[in-house]
């Protein structure tokens, strides 16, 4: 029997062994639960299945909610499933004020997720399955993985508790599936625990791999590439500084590219990974658009307005140019100079700026929407003269 979680839990149950087995080891134990059940109506069986969890549930007199997902996407089904089913079990977890969610992967799943990372080359965070993780805010709990899906079939079939099994799982259309049932079905107890023990110490090395990381990234902002080609776990210390998951090919093709290119701006989600200057560096995304309204003295997260400073940060702006905007750079932005209009991507160029500071430089406009000034590197010819009375300057 697992041990009693104390607390409020949101229970994912999906009517097989696992998850029933679940279910009915936390109603014997009398643990706050709300069961939690997505039908995705993407079988014959997805009705049936879902009347096994109802039934349960109103016999042992447990709290339940159902919800109905409907496939009509192109892409990956599995990943839009985990994104229903997670967003429905936080969703409750908030609703019922839960302290986590329990989900019924056993020592199967474990096995299986550390073959699939080995079959891969992934370095994960941590071999196998955790018993305990967050989702986001939420945590996320693993009660079974002490089990074999064995174990949990044979005490579902001995205490009579109804289930369902899956056969789109008997299929090897996926990695998994044929992990699964080509090569740890075959495999014996003591197989399984021989594995078990690989894992184990896999972990004590990852660990010890994971504070040698840790000790390089503590160093500072930037990394000196010199010193980062002669670290022995590039993969992982890349793994830990941009949290993308890809494949380890990415990665080594991402470790070649930092290695060898002078200069790089690589764009993700929300952030630039840059190589400049012998060392490679993180740089966060900043796009900003402020308004002006007069002439004054302001301060912004990003830099500030002065009435004084040094020409080459400095505008002369008259009232007709109000409202002024700055904001960060667009693509197609030109500025008017004395010998005509100039790209201010161009501009960067020739002053050698790096390219995640260009995502992020303040750019002047008037109320015409005509750049006025690019500070430290142009301003336009109209507004240019030995009396200027904005500037714009680093904080």
């Amino acid at each position: 029997m697992m041990k009693k979680y104390k607390g409020n839990y949101v229970l994912a149950c999906s009517a097989g062994p696992d998850s029933m087995a679940l279910l009915a080891m936390s109603a014997y134990l009398k643990m706050n639960i709300i069961v939690a059940m997505v039908n995705y109506h993407t079988r014959k069986e997805s009705d049936a299945e879902m009347q096994i969890v109802i039934e349960f549930c109103k016999k042992y007199h447990i709290p339940y909610d159902v919800h109905h997902a409907y496939y009509n996407q192109q892409g990956n089904f599995e990943q839009w499933a985990r994104d229903v089913r997670y967003t429905f079990f936080k969703r409750l977890c908030d609703q019922y004020q839960c302290d986590g969610i329990l989900v019924g992967h056993h020592l199967d799943d474990l096995l299986e997720t550390y073959l699939l990372q080995r079959k891969r080359k992934i370095i994960p965070s941590v071999y196998g399955l955790k018993e305990c993780v967050y989702h986001g805010r939420y945590k996320v709990i693993r009660p079974l993985l002490s089990y074999t899906k064995q174990e949990l079939l044979d005490f579902v079939i001995k205490n009579e508790i109804p289930y369902s099994l899956d056969v789109s799982n008997q299929s090897d259309t996926y990695l998994r599936n044929k992990i699964r049932n080509q090569i740890l079905k075959r495999m014996s107890y003591e197989g399984k625990m021989h594995l078990l023990k690989e894992i184990q110490q896999a972990n004590v090395d990852l660990e010890a791999m994971h504070k040698e990381v840790h000790c390089f990234l503590s160093q500072g902002d930037k990394y000196a590439i010199h010193e980062f080609k002669e670290f022995p776990y590039q993969e992982l210390c890349l793994r830990s500084l941009l949290k993308v998951t890809k494949s380890s090919a990415y990665y080594q093709e991402l470790i070649k590219q930092i290695l060898q290119c002078p200069r790089l701006c690589l764009e993700f989600d929300d952030f630039y990974l840059v190589v400049h200057q012998g060392s490679f560096y993180i740089s966060n995304k900043e796009e900003f658009s402020y308004q002006i309204l007069e002439l004054k003295e302001m301060s912004f997260p990003q830099f500030k307005l002065s009435l004084t400073g040094p020409k080459k940060c400095g505008v002369m702006v008259v009232k007709e140019d109000f409202p002024l905007t700055i904001r960060t750079p667009l693509p197609s932005d030109k500025i008017e100079l004395s010998f005509g209009h100039k790209k201010v991507s161009r501009l960067f160029i020739d002053a050698k700026i790096p390219m995640d500071k260009r995502k992020k430089w303040p750019i002047v406009l008037n109320c015409k929407n005509e750049i006025l000034l690019v500070p430290k590197i142009a301003c336009k010819k109209t507004h240019s003269s030995n009396n200027m009375n904005l500037f714009v300057l680093e904080l």
